[in-house]
Formats: structure tokens, sequence, C-alpha cells
């Protein structure tokens, strides 16, 4: 089982490298123009929602580490994967500009 503090410190640690992804990416996207930009929009509303879903684990931080982990904390990491999966995209696009 894990804690509640590994939960904060993976979320914390997941978030500083989307966050410096996100600046990297967000100039080479405007550089390339509009090919990407449809795809950088869903990426972004992925952002806002993970940044939603981290407000309601911090409200939600009364409650046990175990029932954090298996509604909020666990779709935010899964949203992460998502958003980071989606960054690895633009990259390689980016590459074969």
């Amino acid at each position: 089982m894990t804690n509640l503090v590994d939960i904060r410190e993976e979320i914390a640690g997941l978030f500083d490298s989307l966050r410096e992804q996100r600046d990297e990416l967000k100039v080479q996207v405007h550089l390339a123009g509009m090919e990407m930009h449809d795809e950088w929009l869903e990426l972004e509303k992925q952002w806002q929602h993970m940044i939603a879903k981290a407000k309601q684990l911090k409200d939600a931080a009364e409650d046990s580490a175990e029932d954090i982990h298996d509604t909020v904390g666990g779709s935010l990491l899964e949203l992460g994967d998502d958003i980071k999966s989606g960054y690895h995209k633009i990259r390689t696009i980016l590459a074969q500009l």
C-alpha cells in the first residue's frame, strides 16, 4: 500500500516534469506553426483538468491515503501519463520537421 507522502511526492515530481516539458513544448509548438495546434489545445485541456484533479486531491487530504489513491490520486497519475504521452507525440512530430 502506498502511503500519502509517497503519493504526494510522486504527484509533485510528475507535476514538475510535466510543467518543464509543457514550457519547452509551448515554445516549440509556437515556432512550428499551426500543424500541431489542435493537438496542443487538447493537451492544454488535459493539463487544466489535471490541475483541477490536484485541487481535489489537496481538498481530500483528510481522507485516508488509500481512499485518496484509489479515487483522485490514481486518476491524476493516469491523466499525467496521458499528457506525457501527448507531449512525446508532439516532440516526435517536431523532430521530423
